[in-house]
Order: structure tokens, then sequence, then C-alpha cells
């Protein structure tokens, strides 16, 4: 099976000033690819850079190659390619003044991709129950976000994430500001996803790379610095 990301000789820099260097690597399908680095070392630059959320950084450039499904991503529409490989920030940003359906139903919605509210409602539980967040939400889902725990928001945000039914997951470090309960509910969300898509996780937490990784990428002042599959 091809990779669902390749990246080949990856130089990129910020307002001139060089970030990552010689990137090269693949992240297998229905794996999960963790990156693993010292904060500064160009880990999050590297996972915003494969769906070009890094294009909205001022001052940005970049050479090389990466390809999604095998299609060169300067190919992709950018919106699809954003809705294809959807990105999770580290800090929870659930949309404020929507409610917590709403937070989940505005992608399906603005992409088009339901035939009708049962269809919306499908959609949203489904994301919920993926995220494990619908037990504790079910009854409130027309309350605002701000309700709910930091941890339970990043859910929310997961769960807004797979309501675009993506084939790729970027996380940037989805538990560095979570408390122990929800980041052990994160890693298990992402160990069920593992068969149903591709997910590329950033993370400064060693324990926590050993305990996800199928293939471990090591990066260290914008340089890999291997590339393994952990127990071999």
């Amino acid at each position: 099976m091809n990779p669902a990301i390749m990246i080949e000789d990856l130089n990129l820099w910020i307002k001139n000033r060089q970030i990552l260097h010689n990137i090269s690597l693949r992240a297998p399908a229905y794996k999960i690819t963790v990156i693993i680095g010292p904060s500064g070392s160009g880990k999050s630059t590297l996972l915003r850079t494969i769906n070009r959320l890094i294009e909205l950084t001022e001052g940005v450039r970049y050479t090389g190659m990466i390809r999604v499904l095998g299609k060169d991503i300067m190919d992709w529409d950018v919106y699809e390619l954003r809705r294809t490989a959807v990105y999770v920030a580290q800090t929870p940003n659930p949309f404020p003044h929507m409610t917590i359906y709403e937070n989940v139903a505005i992608g399906p919605v603005l992409h088009d991709i339901v035939r009708d509210k049962a269809d919306l409602d499908r959609i949203v539980r489904w994301a919920l129950e993926k995220a494990m967040l619908w037990d504790e939400v079910k009854g409130r889902l027309d309350e605002k976000p701000g309700v709910l725990s930091g941890g339970q928001q990043q859910r929310l945000c997961i769960a807004r994430a797979l309501a675009l039914k993506p084939q790729i997951l970027l996380l940037d470090e989805p538990t560095a500001n979570i408390d122990p309960e929800n980041t052990h509910r994160i890693e298990e969300v992402l160990k069920r996803l593992r068969d149903e898509m591709t997910i590329v996780l950033v993370t400064h937490n060693h324990d926590q790379a050993m305990r996800l990784a199928d293939y471990l990428v090591v990066i260290r002042d914008g340089h890999i610095e291997s590339s393994v599959k952990p127990g071999d």
C-alpha cells in the first residue's frame, strides 16, 4: 500500500529563517505516525505544511515535494485538501458562540455532505461517539461549549474534525494542556480510529509516543534524527 503522506526534501523558511531542513518521511495509511521532538524543533510547522495551513503564516516559503494520497499538495484544491487532511490544534478551539451540536454540524453543512436534517443528526452523533463524548453531552447539545471542561472541548474539536469524514487526521499536541483522564480518553479515541484513517500526531511526550506510535519520527532543530517502527 502506498503511503498516505510522502514528503521528499522539504526545506522551509519563515522570514528568511530556515525552520525545516531536508525533511523526507512516509506516513503509512491506516497507521499512527508520531512526530516527537523538543519544543521549537519544527514539529508543528511540519504538520501544518502537510495540508498547506502553513501558507497562512506571513513570510513563509518552502521547497520540496509533499504528496497526500498520491497527489502533490499543490495540485489539490486547498479547501478540499484541508477537508481530506484535517488539522486539530493544540489548544482547544471550539466556536464559542455556537452550540455543541452546531460545532460538530458546521463542517458537513458548509461542505454540503449531508442530505437532510436526519442525516446531519446521524453524523453529529457518530462523530461525538467516535470522540467518546456523546454520553457526556447528549443531553446538552443546545448548550455552548463553554460548559465543557478543557479536555471535553478538545474532544469536541476532534469530533468536529471527524464530522468532515477526513481520510487523514493531523493532531498538534492534542493533550498538551489536558488533564490525565481526558488524555487517556483521547489516546483511546486515536487507537480506535487507526483502522479507519491515517493519523499523524505531534507530541513532546515520550511515553505517549511509545503508547501510540506505529511509526516514530524524531525531529530536532528542523532535522529528522531518526524514523523507526517501535519494537524493531
